[in-house]
């Protein structure tokens, strides 16, 4: 049985930023589609923003 190495301090914010930054992709493809198709985009770029701070928040 293999044994596990101690987990680094950092690695559930890095997971966690991960994480946020993922879904900011995909809110900015939606926000990018809703913009060119001309559909009301401000939701989703709120949502965006919000992302975006929760990265900045948990890079800090």
């Amino acid at each position: 049985m293999a044994q596990r190495g101690p987990t680094r301090p950092t690695a559930r914010i890095e997971e966690a930023i991960g994480f946020v930054g993922t879904f900011g992709i995909l809110f900015l493809g939606a926000t990018v589609f809703c913009e060119l198709t001309g559909r009301p985009a401000l939701g989703w770029a709120l949502t965006l923003l919000v992302c975006v701070l929760g990265v900045v928040v948990l890079d800090r």
